[in-house]
This record gives C-alpha cells, sequence and structure tokens, in this order.
C-alpha cells in the first residue's frame, strides 16, 4: 500500500495565502489566478482546505462584478 502521494507544484506563501483569503470571494478564482500565477484549480483547492467559499447564489454575483 503506498503511504501518500508526492505533491506536485509550489507551496503557498503567507502572502499568497492572505491574497486568497482577501479576494477569492470578491474576484472569483479565475481571476484570482491570474493574479497569483496559479492555476484555477489551484486556487480552487487550496480555497477549499481553508474552507473559504463562495456560496452558489453568490458566483454569479462574483461573475458579474468581475465583468462589469
Amino acid at each position: 500500500m503506498r503511504e501518500s502521494i508526492a505533491r506536485i507544484g509550489n507551496s503557498w506563501t503567507e502572502r499568497e495565502i492572505t491574497t486568497l483569503r482577501r479576494f477569492y470571494q470578491e474576484i472569483g478564482p479565475k481571476n484570482l489566478a491570474t493574479r497569483l500565477g496559479r492555476t484555477p484549480n489551484a486556487v480552487t483547492t487550496k480555497a477549499r482546505e481553508l474552507n473559504i467559499i463562495v456560496p452558489r447564489g453568490d458566483r454569479e454575483k462574483v461573475e458579474a462584478r468581475v465583468k462589469a
């Protein structure tokens, strides 16, 4: 049985985590990924690990606010 799978990618810095916490719900994962130089999937995964969520009803609001 395998003990664990090696993590691929760069570790998150404290500054990136602070930025994620501050802006995730405001600008969404796609725009935040661009800002941080990471993939949208990496941003979403880290947000889930940190229990940062955008409620389903608010997702459209975030996307509309970003497009405006």
